[in-house]
């Protein structure tokens, strides 16, 4: 949802999050239970304007060209149709 509204993600390296939060380019994955990697993340990101907007941008364009409603619903049929073939 960040993504989508251009806003940068730091996120834990956890499940299938970096399928949308590209590390380095949308946003900071940072190990799990480990504020420190967490802090230092969102002080980056907070202290560096720039790299804040593109971090931003990036994920918007990412989130508009792979997780769109007509993209998620092309692949869901395309797998549908796949499995009942």
């Amino acid at each position: 949802e960040a993504s989508a509204c251009g806003v940068p993600v730091v996120a834990t390296k956890t499940g299938s999050i970096d399928e949308v939060v590209q590390d380095g380019e949308s946003g900071i994955l940072v190990e799990p239970n480990n504020p420190e990697q967490l802090v230092e993340a969102i002080s980056k990101i907070l202290s560096d304007e720039n790299l804040a907007k593109r971090m931003g941008e990036y994920g918007r364009e990412h989130v508009v060209e792979n997780f769109s409603h007509r993209i998620i619903i092309t692949k869901i049929t395309k797998f549908l149709y796949e499995f009942i073939s």
